[in-house]
């Protein structure tokens, strides 16, 4: 009887263990996925032939040749963006939306930040907006005048 109740200790013991192993393992994986998010910044660089938009993990590549349709707007427009891989809250929407007239599209947004610029290519539309001062009107004219 005595050994018969060890074995049991022992099986309660590892599943106890394994359990807390798991959740602690999920904790720190939820963490490291979510640091991104609590200090939000898009980052926008150029090359001769490029645009390259990242932020929280979320890329996009943009090669200029291939832009079929570029337009500065005061807003992002009302379309009912639903996100479905991303960030979304009060201040900002950075990932992969799909929007009611747009379809799919990757959103660089701060909320409230104007102007957005919308650029589209045959298999990608991106809007982007900078919180830097002219860094979207300069971005829209060097792609205008290339």
């Amino acid at each position: 009887y005595p050994l018969r109740r060890q074995r049991q200790m022992c099986i309660r013991d590892r599943f106890t263990g394994s359990i807390t192993a798991v959740t602690l393992g999920l904790l720190i994986w939820t963490t490291i996925v979510l640091i991104p998010y609590i200090h939000v910044t898009i980052d926008i660089r150029t090359t001769d032939s490029t645009v390259n938009v990242s932020s929280c993990g979320y890329t996009s590549r943009i090669n200029i040749d291939d832009i079929t349709e570029i337009t500065l707007m005061d807003s992002l427009p009302d379309d009912h963006f639903f996100r479905y891989n991303g960030g979304a809250t009060d201040s900002y929407l950075v990932g992969k939306f799909k929007g009611n007239t747009y379809g799919k599209c990757s959103l660089y947004i701060f909320k409230d930040v104007s102007p957005v610029l919308m650029i589209k290519t045959a298999d990608q539309t991106v809007f982007i907006n900078s919180k830097k001062d002219g860094e979207i009107v300069n971005l829209y004219n060097a792609i205008k005048n290339n």
